[in-house]
Protein backbone atom coordinates (compact mmCIF):
# COMPACT_ATOMS: atom_id res chain seq x y z
CA UNK A 1 0.00 0.00 0.00
CA UNK A 2 1.22 3.68 -1.08
CA UNK A 3 0.90 6.10 1.97
CA UNK A 4 1.14 9.02 -0.59
CA UNK A 5 4.50 9.90 1.34
CA UNK A 6 6.96 7.42 -0.49
CA UNK A 7 5.54 4.37 2.40
CA UNK A 8 4.55 1.27 0.83
CA UNK A 9 3.76 -1.51 3.55
CA UNK A 10 0.45 -2.58 4.50
CA UNK A 11 -1.56 -0.09 6.98
CA UNK A 12 -1.74 -0.85 10.13
CA UNK A 13 1.03 -3.37 11.05
CA UNK A 14 4.35 -1.39 11.44
CA UNK A 15 3.30 -1.98 15.12
CA UNK A 16 3.53 -5.46 14.87
CA UNK A 17 7.48 -5.13 13.68
CA UNK A 18 8.80 -2.46 15.52
CA UNK A 19 10.51 -3.60 18.93
CA UNK A 20 13.08 -1.13 19.74
CA UNK A 21 11.77 -0.29 23.15
CA UNK A 22 13.37 -4.19 24.12
CA UNK A 23 17.14 -3.02 23.88
CA UNK A 24 16.54 -1.03 26.71
CA UNK A 25 15.12 -4.38 28.86
CA UNK A 26 17.83 -7.21 27.48
CA UNK A 27 20.84 -7.47 29.07
CA UNK A 28 23.77 -5.38 27.78
CA UNK A 29 27.70 -7.27 27.71
CA UNK A 30 30.36 -5.06 29.07
CA UNK A 31 31.76 -2.14 26.64
CA UNK A 32 35.00 -3.35 24.42
CA UNK A 33 36.12 -0.04 24.15
CA UNK A 34 39.79 -1.33 22.89
CA UNK A 35 38.01 -3.71 20.48
CA UNK A 36 36.15 -0.20 19.87
CA UNK A 37 39.07 2.18 19.49
CA UNK A 38 40.81 -0.14 17.26
CA UNK A 39 37.68 -0.05 15.12
CA UNK A 40 38.11 3.77 14.94
CA UNK A 41 41.44 3.99 14.35
CA UNK A 42 41.63 1.68 11.17
CA UNK A 43 38.65 3.73 9.89
CA UNK A 44 40.85 6.65 10.36
CA UNK A 45 43.57 4.72 8.71
CA UNK A 46 41.63 3.90 5.44
CA UNK A 47 39.74 7.25 5.42
CA UNK A 48 43.16 8.99 5.31
CA UNK A 49 45.26 6.47 2.71
CA UNK A 50 41.72 4.53 0.69
CA UNK A 51 38.40 6.54 1.18
CA UNK A 52 37.10 4.78 -1.36
CA UNK A 53 36.78 1.85 1.07
CA UNK A 54 36.11 3.23 4.04
CA UNK A 55 32.27 2.14 3.63
CA UNK A 56 33.10 -1.60 2.95
CA UNK A 57 35.90 -1.33 6.13
CA UNK A 58 33.06 0.03 7.99
CA UNK A 59 30.25 -2.80 7.07
CA UNK A 60 33.00 -5.38 8.08
CA UNK A 61 33.65 -3.63 11.07
CA UNK A 62 29.98 -3.31 11.90
CA UNK A 63 29.70 -7.16 11.45
CA UNK A 64 32.76 -8.17 13.90
CA UNK A 65 31.87 -5.57 16.72
CA UNK A 66 27.45 -6.28 16.85
CA UNK A 67 28.33 -10.16 16.16
CA UNK A 68 25.77 -9.41 13.63
CA UNK A 69 24.81 -12.39 10.46
CA UNK A 70 25.03 -9.46 7.68
CA UNK A 71 25.80 -5.51 8.25
CA UNK A 72 25.88 -2.89 5.32
CA UNK A 73 24.99 1.27 4.66
CA UNK A 74 22.20 2.35 2.96
CA UNK A 75 22.22 6.20 1.56
CA UNK A 76 19.31 7.87 -0.03
CA UNK A 77 19.37 8.40 -3.48
CA UNK A 78 16.42 10.89 -5.58
CA UNK A 79 16.78 9.82 -8.93
CA UNK A 80 14.32 7.44 -9.16
CA UNK A 81 10.91 9.09 -8.63
CA UNK A 82 10.11 8.71 -4.75
CA UNK A 83 13.60 7.93 -4.00
CA UNK A 84 15.42 4.98 -3.84
CA UNK A 85 18.25 3.39 -1.23
CA UNK A 86 21.27 2.11 -2.64
CA UNK A 87 23.15 -0.19 -0.27
CA UNK A 88 27.18 0.38 -1.55
CA UNK A 89 28.42 -1.06 1.17
CA UNK A 90 26.99 -4.97 2.75
CA UNK A 91 29.33 -7.41 4.41
CA UNK A 92 28.37 -11.23 6.06
CA UNK A 93 25.37 -13.36 4.50
CA UNK A 94 24.15 -10.65 2.62
CA UNK A 95 27.79 -9.58 0.50
CA UNK A 96 26.11 -10.63 -2.86
CA UNK A 97 23.23 -8.02 -2.77
CA UNK A 98 26.27 -5.19 -2.50
CA UNK A 99 24.81 -1.92 -5.03
CA UNK A 100 21.71 -3.50 -4.99
CA UNK A 101 18.75 -1.38 -2.81
CA UNK A 102 14.98 -1.06 -2.05
CA UNK A 103 13.02 1.86 -2.97
CA UNK A 104 11.90 4.63 0.10
CA UNK A 105 8.51 2.93 0.63
CA UNK A 106 9.53 -0.41 0.61
CA UNK A 107 12.40 -0.54 3.60
CA UNK A 108 12.83 -0.37 6.86
CA UNK A 109 15.39 2.26 5.80
CA UNK A 110 12.77 4.92 5.13
CA UNK A 111 10.61 4.66 8.68
CA UNK A 112 14.05 4.90 10.52
CA UNK A 113 14.55 8.27 7.99
CA UNK A 114 11.29 9.22 8.94
CA UNK A 115 11.39 9.14 12.34
CA UNK A 116 15.32 9.68 12.69
CA UNK A 117 15.90 7.40 15.32
CA UNK A 118 17.20 4.13 15.65
CA UNK A 119 14.83 1.21 15.39
CA UNK A 120 14.89 -2.34 15.60
CA UNK A 121 12.82 -4.63 13.14
CA UNK A 122 11.64 -8.01 13.97
CA UNK A 123 11.36 -9.98 10.60
CA UNK A 124 10.10 -6.67 8.89
CA UNK A 125 9.22 -9.15 5.69
CA UNK A 126 5.90 -9.72 7.07
CA UNK A 127 4.88 -5.89 6.12
CA UNK A 128 7.29 -4.75 3.61
CA UNK A 129 6.62 -6.97 0.28
CA UNK A 130 9.76 -6.28 -1.76
CA UNK A 131 12.25 -7.50 1.00
CA UNK A 132 10.72 -11.09 0.46
CA UNK A 133 12.55 -11.64 -2.72
CA UNK A 134 15.85 -11.02 -0.70
CA UNK A 135 17.00 -14.49 0.84
CA UNK A 136 17.95 -15.37 3.65
CA UNK A 137 15.04 -13.10 5.39
CA UNK A 138 15.79 -10.75 8.02
CA UNK A 139 14.73 -12.42 12.21
CA UNK A 140 15.64 -9.21 12.97
CA UNK A 141 17.49 -5.94 12.20
CA UNK A 142 18.82 -2.81 13.68
CA UNK A 143 19.14 0.35 11.70
CA UNK A 144 20.44 3.59 12.61
CA UNK A 145 20.68 6.96 10.77
CA UNK A 146 23.41 9.08 9.80
CA UNK A 147 23.07 12.72 9.07
CA UNK A 148 24.87 15.38 6.97
CA UNK A 149 24.32 18.87 7.45
CA UNK A 150 21.89 18.32 10.19
CA UNK A 151 19.51 16.04 8.05
CA UNK A 152 19.51 12.04 7.81
CA UNK A 153 20.64 10.66 4.28
CA UNK A 154 21.25 7.30 5.25
CA UNK A 155 21.61 4.06 7.52
CA UNK A 156 23.86 1.75 8.82
CA UNK A 157 22.36 -1.32 9.81
CA UNK A 158 23.22 -4.61 11.64
CA UNK A 159 21.01 -8.30 10.71
CA UNK A 160 20.63 -11.32 12.74
CA UNK A 161 18.97 -14.24 9.96
CA UNK A 162 19.04 -16.90 12.73
CA UNK A 163 15.66 -16.48 15.44
CA UNK A 164 16.81 -15.98 18.34
CA UNK A 165 19.54 -14.43 18.32
CA UNK A 166 19.42 -10.64 19.52
CA UNK A 167 20.85 -7.04 19.74
CA UNK A 168 21.45 -5.33 23.01
CA UNK A 169 22.39 -1.73 24.24
CA UNK A 170 26.37 -1.71 22.91
CA UNK A 171 25.27 -2.80 20.06
CA UNK A 172 22.96 0.16 19.16
CA UNK A 173 25.82 1.68 21.30
CA UNK A 174 28.56 0.87 18.74
CA UNK A 175 26.21 1.32 15.61
CA UNK A 176 25.85 5.17 16.97
CA UNK A 177 29.46 5.54 17.60
CA UNK A 178 30.23 4.31 13.66
CA UNK A 179 27.45 5.78 12.04
CA UNK A 180 29.66 9.14 12.33
CA UNK A 181 31.88 7.57 9.76
CA UNK A 182 29.28 6.52 7.56
CA UNK A 183 28.55 10.26 6.73
CA UNK A 184 32.14 10.87 6.58
CA UNK A 185 32.61 7.97 3.80
CA UNK A 186 29.33 9.24 1.91
CA UNK A 187 31.02 12.92 1.82
CA UNK A 188 34.62 11.31 1.29
CA UNK A 189 32.61 9.68 -2.23
CA UNK A 190 31.02 12.45 -3.31
CA UNK A 191 34.22 14.57 -2.67
CA UNK A 192 36.19 12.00 -4.61
CA UNK A 193 33.47 11.17 -7.32
CA UNK A 194 33.77 15.48 -8.01
CA UNK A 195 37.20 15.30 -8.04
CA UNK A 196 37.87 12.68 -10.69
CA UNK A 197 34.44 14.55 -12.46
CA UNK A 198 36.89 17.26 -12.36
CA UNK A 199 39.91 15.85 -13.61
CA UNK A 200 37.96 14.29 -16.33
CA UNK A 201 37.16 17.67 -17.75
CA UNK A 202 40.44 19.18 -16.35
CA UNK A 203 41.21 20.71 -19.78
CA UNK A 204 37.69 21.91 -20.54
CA UNK A 205 37.57 23.34 -16.62
CA UNK A 206 40.13 23.75 -14.98
CA UNK A 207 38.40 26.65 -12.97
CA UNK A 208 35.71 24.75 -11.92
CA UNK A 209 37.69 21.55 -11.22
CA UNK A 210 39.87 23.26 -9.25
CA UNK A 211 37.49 24.89 -6.72
CA UNK A 212 35.96 21.10 -6.57
CA UNK A 213 38.95 19.90 -4.90
CA UNK A 214 39.16 22.76 -2.59
CA UNK A 215 35.57 22.19 -1.95
CA UNK A 216 36.36 18.61 -1.63
CA UNK A 217 39.32 19.17 0.53
CA UNK A 218 37.33 21.35 3.16
CA UNK A 219 34.34 18.77 3.21
CA UNK A 220 37.24 16.50 4.85
CA UNK A 221 38.22 19.10 7.08
CA UNK A 222 34.77 19.52 8.02
CA UNK A 223 34.49 15.73 8.81
CA UNK A 224 37.76 15.18 10.71
CA UNK A 225 36.49 18.42 12.41
CA UNK A 226 33.44 16.64 13.58
CA UNK A 227 34.97 13.94 15.18
CA UNK A 228 35.65 15.47 18.71
CA UNK A 229 34.88 12.58 20.86
CA UNK A 230 38.36 10.96 20.06
CA UNK A 231 41.84 12.39 18.99
CA UNK A 232 43.23 11.71 15.54
CA UNK A 233 46.53 12.44 15.38
CA UNK A 234 49.38 11.49 12.53
CA UNK A 235 53.09 10.95 13.64
CA UNK A 236 56.12 10.63 11.36
CA UNK A 237 58.78 7.78 11.88
CA UNK A 238 60.67 9.81 14.29
CA UNK A 239 57.25 10.52 16.22
CA UNK A 240 56.94 13.96 14.86
CA UNK A 241 53.17 15.25 15.00
CA UNK A 242 52.69 16.25 11.16
CA UNK A 243 48.64 16.70 11.83
CA UNK A 244 46.15 17.49 14.39
CA UNK A 245 42.33 16.89 14.39
CA UNK A 246 40.07 19.25 16.17
CA UNK A 247 39.24 16.37 18.44
CA UNK A 248 42.66 15.96 19.48
CA UNK A 249 42.86 19.89 20.27
CA UNK A 250 39.88 19.16 22.93
CA UNK A 251 41.23 16.20 24.25
CA UNK A 252 44.92 17.67 24.98
CA UNK A 253 44.22 21.31 24.84
CA UNK A 254 47.41 22.29 22.19
CA UNK A 255 45.98 23.75 19.11
CA UNK A 256 47.30 22.21 16.01
CA UNK A 257 50.44 25.06 14.87
CA UNK A 258 51.48 24.85 19.06
CA UNK A 259 51.78 20.69 18.76
CA UNK A 260 52.49 19.99 14.87
CA UNK A 261 56.25 19.67 14.35
CA UNK A 262 56.98 18.79 17.84
CA UNK A 263 57.84 15.37 18.53
CA UNK A 264 54.64 13.28 20.00
CA UNK A 265 56.58 12.45 23.34
CA UNK A 266 55.29 15.89 25.03
CA UNK A 267 51.98 13.94 24.84
CA UNK A 268 53.32 11.22 27.76
CA UNK A 269 53.93 11.84 31.49
CA UNK A 270 57.65 12.01 32.62
CA UNK A 271 57.74 9.02 33.91
CA UNK A 272 56.50 7.11 30.58
CA UNK A 273 58.89 8.96 28.58
CA UNK A 274 61.68 7.92 31.16
CA UNK A 275 60.63 4.47 30.52
CA UNK A 276 61.18 4.98 27.01
CA UNK A 277 57.02 4.10 26.31
CA UNK A 278 56.98 6.21 23.06
CA UNK A 279 59.63 4.41 21.44
CA UNK A 280 58.28 1.26 22.37
CA UNK A 281 54.61 2.14 21.14
CA UNK A 282 56.41 3.61 17.91
CA UNK A 283 58.27 0.28 17.54
CA UNK A 284 55.95 -2.30 17.98
CA UNK A 285 53.51 -0.39 15.53
CA UNK A 286 56.56 -0.94 12.96
CA UNK A 287 56.75 -3.82 13.46
CA UNK A 288 53.08 -5.38 14.14
CA UNK A 289 51.17 -3.01 12.41
CA UNK A 290 49.55 -1.77 15.29
CA UNK A 291 50.22 -0.87 19.27
CA UNK A 292 47.35 -0.67 21.54
CA UNK A 293 47.44 0.30 25.34
CA UNK A 294 45.90 2.57 28.01
CA UNK A 295 47.48 4.64 30.19
CA UNK A 296 48.07 8.30 31.70
CA UNK A 297 48.80 11.11 29.12
CA UNK A 298 49.67 14.97 29.33
CA UNK A 299 47.00 17.90 28.77
CA UNK A 300 48.58 21.20 27.78
CA UNK A 301 49.31 22.87 31.17
CA UNK A 302 50.51 19.05 32.62
CA UNK A 303 46.67 17.96 33.52
CA UNK A 304 46.74 14.39 33.76
CA UNK A 305 44.27 12.45 31.79
CA UNK A 306 43.33 8.57 31.36
CA UNK A 307 43.02 7.37 27.59
CA UNK A 308 42.75 4.23 25.39
CA UNK A 309 45.27 4.50 22.05
CA UNK A 310 45.69 2.48 18.83
CA UNK A 311 48.64 3.50 17.02
CA UNK A 312 48.25 2.05 13.32
CA UNK A 313 51.17 1.90 10.97
CA UNK A 314 50.34 3.86 7.80
CA UNK A 315 50.03 1.40 4.72
CA UNK A 316 53.00 3.36 2.91
CA UNK A 317 55.14 2.81 6.18
CA UNK A 318 56.25 6.08 6.57
CA UNK A 319 54.75 7.17 9.76
CA UNK A 320 51.65 6.44 12.09
CA UNK A 321 48.10 7.38 12.80
CA UNK A 322 46.85 7.79 16.26
CA UNK A 323 43.37 7.20 17.74
CA UNK A 324 43.17 8.26 21.77
CA UNK A 325 39.73 8.30 23.54
CA UNK A 326 39.42 9.86 26.88
CA UNK A 327 38.68 7.09 29.65
CA UNK A 328 39.06 9.34 32.84
CA UNK A 329 35.55 8.97 34.36
CA UNK A 330 35.26 5.10 33.46
CA UNK A 331 39.34 4.61 34.98
CA UNK A 332 38.02 7.00 38.17
CA UNK A 333 34.84 4.59 38.73
CA UNK A 334 37.00 1.67 38.50
CA UNK A 335 39.84 2.93 41.28
CA UNK A 336 36.39 3.78 43.09
CA UNK A 337 34.86 0.15 42.73
CA UNK A 338 38.30 -1.32 43.73
CA UNK A 339 39.17 0.70 46.80
CA UNK A 340 35.77 -0.30 47.94
CA UNK A 341 35.92 -3.66 46.75
CA UNK A 342 39.09 -3.82 48.65
CA UNK A 343 37.53 -1.99 51.56
CA UNK A 344 34.57 -4.75 51.95
CA UNK A 345 37.34 -7.88 51.93
CA UNK A 346 39.27 -5.76 54.79
CA UNK A 347 35.96 -5.61 56.42
CA UNK A 348 34.73 -9.14 55.34
CA UNK A 349 38.34 -10.39 57.00
CA UNK A 350 37.75 -8.47 59.88
CA UNK A 351 34.33 -9.88 60.74
CA UNK A 352 35.40 -13.21 59.74
CA UNK A 353 38.75 -13.05 62.55
CA UNK A 354 35.69 -11.93 64.80
CA UNK A 355 33.40 -14.49 64.16
CA UNK A 356 36.12 -17.31 64.28
CA UNK A 357 37.13 -15.80 67.36
CA UNK A 358 33.73 -15.72 69.18
CA UNK A 359 33.30 -19.43 67.44
CA UNK A 360 36.95 -20.45 69.48
CA UNK A 361 35.36 -18.92 72.75
CA UNK A 362 32.49 -20.54 72.31
CA UNK A 363 33.78 -24.04 71.74
CA UNK A 364 35.86 -23.11 74.55
CA UNK A 365 32.83 -22.65 76.93
CA UNK A 366 31.24 -25.32 75.65
CA UNK A 367 34.30 -27.32 76.75
CA UNK A 368 34.23 -26.23 79.91
CA UNK A 369 30.25 -26.99 80.36
CA UNK A 370 31.27 -30.57 78.81
CA UNK A 371 34.27 -31.28 81.72
CA UNK A 372 31.75 -29.65 84.52
CA UNK A 373 28.95 -31.91 83.70
CA UNK A 374 31.75 -34.76 83.46
CA UNK A 375 33.01 -34.07 87.15
CA UNK A 376 29.63 -33.45 88.24
CA UNK A 377 28.98 -37.10 86.99
CA UNK A 378 31.83 -38.68 88.28
CA UNK A 379 30.87 -37.15 91.62
CA UNK A 380 26.83 -38.05 91.73
CA UNK A 381 28.71 -41.37 90.53
CA UNK A 382 30.69 -42.12 93.42
CA UNK A 383 27.96 -40.68 96.08
CA UNK A 384 25.71 -43.39 94.51
CA UNK A 385 28.25 -45.93 94.59
CA UNK A 386 29.73 -44.95 98.31
CA UNK A 387 26.96 -43.55 100.64
CA UNK A 388 23.68 -44.98 98.80
CA UNK A 389 25.13 -48.44 97.55
CA UNK A 390 26.72 -48.72 101.18
CA UNK A 391 23.57 -48.39 102.77
CA UNK A 392 21.60 -50.36 100.79
CA UNK A 393 24.47 -52.69 101.33
CA UNK A 394 23.98 -52.44 105.17
CA UNK A 395 19.96 -52.85 104.75
CA UNK A 396 20.32 -55.97 102.93
CA UNK A 397 22.73 -57.89 105.51
CA UNK A 398 20.07 -56.54 108.21
CA UNK A 399 17.51 -58.31 106.77
CA UNK A 400 19.31 -61.33 106.46
CA UNK A 401 20.33 -60.57 110.25
CA UNK A 402 16.64 -60.57 111.22
CA UNK A 403 16.01 -63.33 108.53
CA UNK A 404 18.47 -66.30 110.31
CA UNK A 405 16.65 -65.59 113.95
CA UNK A 406 13.88 -67.86 112.49
CA UNK A 407 11.45 -66.12 114.87
CA UNK A 408 9.34 -64.48 112.31
CA UNK A 409 5.86 -65.60 111.57
CA UNK A 410 4.59 -66.91 107.87
CA UNK A 411 3.38 -63.82 106.46
CA UNK A 412 6.21 -61.43 108.06
CA UNK A 413 8.58 -63.59 106.86
CA UNK A 414 6.93 -63.34 103.39
CA UNK A 415 7.44 -59.82 103.40
CA UNK A 416 10.94 -59.97 104.91
CA UNK A 417 11.94 -61.79 101.95
CA UNK A 418 10.21 -59.02 99.63
CA UNK A 419 11.92 -56.57 101.45
CA UNK A 420 15.06 -57.84 101.07
CA UNK A 421 14.81 -58.30 97.35
CA UNK A 422 13.68 -54.55 96.92
CA UNK A 423 16.51 -53.70 98.23
CA UNK A 424 18.92 -56.00 96.30
CA UNK A 425 17.29 -54.48 93.23
CA UNK A 426 17.49 -51.00 94.68
CA UNK A 427 21.05 -51.67 94.99
CA UNK A 428 21.48 -53.15 91.52
CA UNK A 429 19.71 -50.50 90.04
CA UNK A 430 21.78 -47.75 92.00
CA UNK A 431 25.08 -49.39 90.77
CA UNK A 432 23.42 -49.31 87.51
CA UNK A 433 22.79 -45.54 87.47
CA UNK A 434 26.18 -44.68 88.44
CA UNK A 435 28.14 -46.66 85.78
CA UNK A 436 25.08 -44.83 83.36
CA UNK A 437 26.69 -41.04 84.99
CA UNK A 438 30.47 -42.22 85.22
CA UNK A 439 31.71 -45.90 84.95
CA UNK A 440 34.69 -45.76 87.52
CA UNK A 441 36.29 -47.87 84.78
CA UNK A 442 37.05 -45.21 82.35
CA UNK A 443 38.99 -43.12 84.92
CA UNK A 444 40.56 -46.27 86.79
CA UNK A 445 40.73 -49.18 84.07
CA UNK A 446 40.90 -46.73 80.79
CA UNK A 447 38.46 -46.65 77.47
CA UNK A 448 38.89 -49.84 76.46
CA UNK A 449 37.18 -51.72 79.55
CA UNK A 450 34.80 -49.14 79.87
CA UNK A 451 33.15 -49.67 76.27
CA UNK A 452 33.33 -53.03 76.44
CA UNK A 453 31.30 -52.83 80.00
CA UNK A 454 29.56 -50.37 77.91
CA UNK A 455 28.22 -52.05 75.18
CA UNK A 456 27.87 -55.60 77.32
CA UNK A 457 25.54 -53.82 79.88
CA UNK A 458 23.60 -51.96 76.23
CA UNK A 459 23.30 -55.58 74.65
CA UNK A 460 21.61 -56.80 78.00
CA UNK A 461 18.98 -54.14 78.36
CA UNK A 462 18.62 -53.22 74.58
CA UNK A 463 18.24 -57.38 73.34
CA UNK A 464 20.52 -56.36 70.65
CA UNK A 465 23.56 -58.49 69.40
CA UNK A 466 26.23 -56.49 70.23
CA UNK A 467 29.75 -57.16 69.27
CA UNK A 468 33.16 -54.58 70.69
CA UNK A 469 36.73 -54.87 69.18
CA UNK A 470 39.11 -52.77 70.11
CA UNK A 471 42.92 -52.33 68.64
CA UNK A 472 46.12 -50.66 69.84
CA UNK A 473 44.65 -49.51 72.94
CA UNK A 474 45.97 -49.61 76.58
CA UNK A 475 49.50 -48.05 75.70
CA UNK A 476 49.11 -44.92 77.31
CA UNK A 477 46.20 -43.08 77.96
CA UNK A 478 44.37 -40.79 75.04
CA UNK A 479 43.73 -38.40 77.71
CA UNK A 480 40.12 -37.53 79.57
CA UNK A 481 38.92 -35.46 77.32
CA UNK A 482 39.06 -37.40 74.55
CA UNK A 483 38.20 -41.03 76.80
CA UNK A 484 35.18 -39.01 77.86
CA UNK A 485 34.19 -37.82 74.13
CA UNK A 486 34.39 -41.08 72.90
CA UNK A 487 32.56 -43.04 75.69
CA UNK A 488 29.67 -40.24 75.54
CA UNK A 489 29.39 -40.28 71.50
CA UNK A 490 29.25 -44.10 71.25
CA UNK A 491 27.03 -44.58 74.26
CA UNK A 492 24.56 -41.66 72.52
CA UNK A 493 25.26 -43.50 69.48
CA UNK A 494 23.99 -47.21 71.10
CA UNK A 495 20.66 -45.02 72.77
CA UNK A 496 20.07 -43.81 69.07
CA UNK A 497 19.79 -47.11 67.91
CA UNK A 498 17.72 -48.70 70.50
CA UNK A 499 15.45 -45.76 70.40
CA UNK A 500 15.04 -45.77 66.16
CA UNK A 501 16.89 -48.63 64.54
CA UNK A 502 14.84 -51.64 65.13
CA UNK A 503 18.27 -53.63 64.67
CA UNK A 504 18.79 -56.70 65.50
CA UNK A 505 22.99 -56.58 65.31
CA UNK A 506 25.06 -53.76 66.32
CA UNK A 507 29.01 -53.74 66.29
CA UNK A 508 31.42 -50.93 67.39
CA UNK A 509 35.16 -51.11 66.89
CA UNK A 510 37.80 -48.87 68.41
CA UNK A 511 41.44 -48.27 67.21
CA UNK A 512 44.36 -46.38 68.00
CA UNK A 513 47.52 -45.96 64.78
CA UNK A 514 49.81 -43.62 65.83
CA UNK A 515 48.81 -40.42 66.13
CA UNK A 516 45.07 -40.96 65.42
CA UNK A 517 42.61 -42.75 67.34
CA UNK A 518 38.86 -44.08 65.31
CA UNK A 519 36.24 -45.07 65.95
CA UNK A 520 33.08 -47.17 63.88
CA UNK A 521 29.91 -47.98 64.83
CA UNK A 522 27.56 -49.52 62.41
CA UNK A 523 24.03 -51.14 62.83
CA UNK A 524 22.04 -53.27 60.34
CA UNK A 525 18.39 -51.15 61.10
CA UNK A 526 16.08 -49.56 59.07
CA UNK A 527 18.04 -46.67 58.28
CA UNK A 528 17.65 -42.82 57.68
CA UNK A 529 18.31 -40.25 55.34
CA UNK A 530 21.73 -38.72 56.11
CA UNK A 531 21.34 -35.81 54.82
CA UNK A 532 18.28 -35.01 57.24
CA UNK A 533 20.47 -35.32 59.92
CA UNK A 534 20.73 -31.60 60.77
CA UNK A 535 16.93 -31.68 60.69
CA UNK A 536 15.95 -34.67 62.33
CA UNK A 537 18.39 -36.21 64.31
CA UNK A 538 19.52 -33.74 67.36
CA UNK A 539 21.23 -36.23 68.61
CA UNK A 540 23.76 -36.88 66.37
CA UNK A 541 24.42 -32.52 65.97
CA UNK A 542 25.23 -32.87 69.45
CA UNK A 543 27.42 -36.26 69.46
CA UNK A 544 29.33 -34.20 66.12
CA UNK A 545 29.80 -30.98 68.05
CA UNK A 546 31.54 -33.31 70.70
CA UNK A 547 33.76 -34.63 68.83
CA UNK A 548 34.24 -31.14 67.40
CA UNK A 549 35.64 -30.54 70.27
CA UNK A 550 38.77 -32.12 70.67
CA UNK A 551 39.88 -32.00 67.30
CA UNK A 552 37.88 -34.92 65.51
CA UNK A 553 35.20 -35.00 63.11
CA UNK A 554 32.39 -37.01 62.74
CA UNK A 555 30.89 -38.60 59.65
CA UNK A 556 27.39 -40.33 59.30
CA UNK A 557 26.70 -42.98 56.04
CA UNK A 558 22.47 -43.73 55.81
CA UNK A 559 20.39 -44.33 53.35
CA UNK A 560 16.84 -45.40 54.22
CA UNK A 561 16.68 -49.55 54.73
CA UNK A 562 20.07 -49.96 54.27
CA UNK A 563 21.64 -49.63 58.10
CA UNK A 564 23.59 -46.95 59.24
CA UNK A 565 27.52 -46.04 60.10
CA UNK A 566 28.96 -43.57 62.28
CA UNK A 567 33.17 -42.44 61.47
CA UNK A 568 34.61 -40.87 64.45
CA UNK A 569 38.31 -39.94 64.04
CA UNK A 570 40.49 -37.93 66.30
CA UNK A 571 44.13 -36.76 65.98
CA UNK A 572 45.97 -36.63 69.33
CA UNK A 573 48.08 -34.07 70.84
CA UNK A 574 50.81 -34.26 71.30
CA UNK A 575 52.29 -35.88 74.43
CA UNK A 576 49.20 -38.49 74.22
CA UNK A 577 48.58 -41.68 72.84
CA UNK A 578 52.37 -42.90 71.92
CA UNK A 579 54.17 -45.82 73.88
CA UNK A 580 53.55 -46.00 77.18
Amino acid sequence: MDHGDGRRHRAGSLENVLITERISTRPARPADHESESRALGELARTLAEEPRSLLGKLAELILDLCRAESSGVSILTHGRGEGFFRWPAVAGVWREYTGRGLPLGASPCGVVIRQDRPLLFDRPSRIFDDLAAVDPPIAEGLLVPFHIRGAPVGTVWAIHHTPGLDFDAEDLRLLQSLSRFAAAGHQALEALDAAEAGRADLRRRVEDQTRELRASEERLRQILASATDFAILTQALDRTVTSWSPGAEVVFGYKADEIVGRSGDVLFTPEDREAGAPRAEAETARRDGRASDERWHLRKGGGRFYALGVMNLLRDGEGFVKVLRDLTDRKRMEDELRRARDDLELRVAERTADLRTEIERRRDLTRQLSTAQEDERRRISRDLHDSIGQLLAGLSLAFQAVEVTGELTPPTADKLAEAKRLAEALGKETHALAVRLRPTSLDDLGLESALGQLVGDWSGRAGVRADFQAAGLGRRRLGREIETALYRVIQEALTNVARHASASIVSVVVSQAGRHVTAVIEDDGRGFDAAAVPRGRIGIVGMRERVEQVGGELVVESQPGEGATIRIRIELPDGEGGEA
